[in-house]
């Protein structure tokens, strides 16, 4: 292209040039002058040599360039290594763990774990790269689940193999045991060839031994010392607690009452207890036992002497204890509690109280001096949120389907009481069904949804239902004196 451009550009100027002007001679002897210089030049030994040295030198320039971006490749990658590097470790280089809390075959098989995670071929220097993901492919499963994996297949495997041997060795201890049992055992199977009782049979070795010894030893009395406080220390957090559980059970009961109208004026009917404080001479007994046997167990326990003397000084609040139990009298299966200390029942004193939004909250602590209605209605609240409590499963749901069978209950009511203590039934999702006389029914009917007649014919003794419908009781009260006398009727 210069070339063309060149000869254009000659072309140009000559032909523009008049003739005059043009030295073909002088030009050629210039165009020989300058050819003889060239090539003297090109025939110099030096230029030669300085040929060949920008020869090399422009290898070597070639090198140094490829040299000089191997290098930059190099620090990107160690750049970004220690980026992923440092991401690693704000991830997850503050996570403590001890491998002490490991016994050491679980540490070492974790151990070959990891290493094997790694692979021969992989370089010390190489790992923290190969941790971090340098090396990871797009689209590729990250290191450490990869290493995860591996290690959850390598104990999973060990698992196997050690559910194995002990699947194993427990069918021979098993067998060696029923062995033992056929041989020496006798017919009552009170003793199974199974080594989940294996505990079991080292409970009663200590007991036989026990047995078997004329003598208590020091092992016993430290034994039966360490059984006394755990039984002081279980009747202390009962004290404490009890009183607590029984006002969580009357809130579950409450709770089934919350809505429900009570009494004339609508109120809301809820339950609650008050308890007489524990006999202070007892609470001090148990605590001073208690301190006593705590001291014990920090610092004496080791010692015979103070064992003993231990287990002396329980004497007194096990007889306390004993006297207390000996209080509850058991009569026909039916136990009359009289261990005031020991069951907060029996220091126990329950009332209601109605809630009135415009009138002062009336207190019912005694049932005396109320009417059959006013009570009828009491014991229907009461008695439906216990059942709703106890069948109902939990605090949120009701029984889903529960029958009450009331036989003759409110034939003491008035009017106004047999309808509010039928309400409450149903509201609490019972299905209520009640027999009365048929002086009662004109107050069930007004809040029954159905209404049946018992009819028994004298002359056959043979009973029937009629549905009892609008209809038939218009023309019950519209029918004269003198009409026959219909069979006797119980609603």
């Amino acid at each position: 292209i210069s070339l063309l451009q060149d000869e254009h550009e000659l072309a140009r100027i000559v032909a523009d040039m008049p003739w005059s002007k043009i030295d073909v001679n002088g030009l050629r002897e210039q165009e020989t002058r300058i050819r003889r210089q060239i090539e003297r030049i090109e025939n110099d030994p030096e230029l030669g040599q300085l040929q060949t040295e920008l020869k090399q030198l422009n290898q070597q320039a070639t090198a140094e360039n490829r040299n000089q971006y191997q290098a930059e490749d190099d620090l990107d990658k160690a750049q970004h290594a220690v980026q992923a590097e440092q991401a690693w470790l704000d991830a997850y280089g503050n996570d403590d763990f001890d491998d002490a809390t490991l016994s050491s075959m679980v540490s070492n098989l974790l151990a070959d774990a990891y290493e094997n995670c790694f692979g021969a071929s992989v370089r010390a220097q190489d790992r923290p790269k190969l941790i971090a993901g340098l090396f990871d492919h797009e689209s590729e499963t990250p290191f450490h689940t990869r290493a995860l994996r591996n290690i959850v297949r390598i104990a999973r495997t060990r698992i196997q193999e050690i559910d194995a041997r002990s699947n194993q060795l427990r069918a021979d201890t098993e067998r060696i045991m029923d062995d033992y049992l056929n041989n020496h055992s006798t017919d009552d199977n009170t003793v199974m060839a199974s080594v989940e009782d294996y505990r079991y049979f080292l409970d009663e070795l200590d007991e036989l031994n026990m047995l078997v010894t004329r003598a208590a030893t020091d092992e016993e009395y430290a034994n039966s010392v360490k059984k006394l406080y755990m039984s002081f220390q279980q009747l202390n957090r009962a004290l404490r607690t009890d009183e607590e559980n029984i006002k969580e059970q009357l809130n579950r009961i409450n709770s089934m009452l919350k809505g429900q109208q009570f009494g004339p004026q609508g109120g809301r009917l809820s339950l609650d207890v008050t308890f007489s404080p524990i006999d202070r001479q007892f609470e001090t007994t148990l605590s001073r036992i208690l301190s006593k046997l705590e001291d014990w167990t920090r610092n004496a326990s080791d010692n015979p002497t103070e064992t003993r003397n231990a287990f002396n000084n329980c004497e007194t609040f096990v007889n306390r204890l004993h006297n207390e139990l000996d209080k509850i009298h058991d009569t026909n299966g039916i136990k009359a509690y009289g261990a005031r200390n020991l069951d907060p029942r029996v220091r126990s004193s329950f009332y209601a109280i109605v809630h009135h939004d415009n009138a002062p909250d009336e207190r019912i602590s005694s049932t005396g001096g109320k009417s059959g209605g006013a009570l009828q209605e009491l014991t229907s609240f009461v008695y439906g949120a216990a059942l709703i409590y106890l069948l109902g499963g939990d605090l949120t749901a009701r029984p889903t389907y529960t029958t009450l069978f009331l036989d003759e209950a409110l034939i003491k009511a008035d009017g106004r009481y047999t309808k509010r203590a039928l309400a409450v039934l149903p509201r609490l999702g019972f299905q209520i069904i009640v027999s009365a006389p048929e002086s009662k029914t004109a107050e069930i009917l007004n809040v029954a949804n159905r209404a049946y007649v018992a009819y028994k014919d004298p002359s056959t003794d043979n009973s029937y239902l009629q549905e009892l419908d609008s209809e038939t009781i218009t023309q019950d009260e519209t029918q004269p004196t003198t009409a026959p006398a219909k069979p006797t009727t119980e609603a």
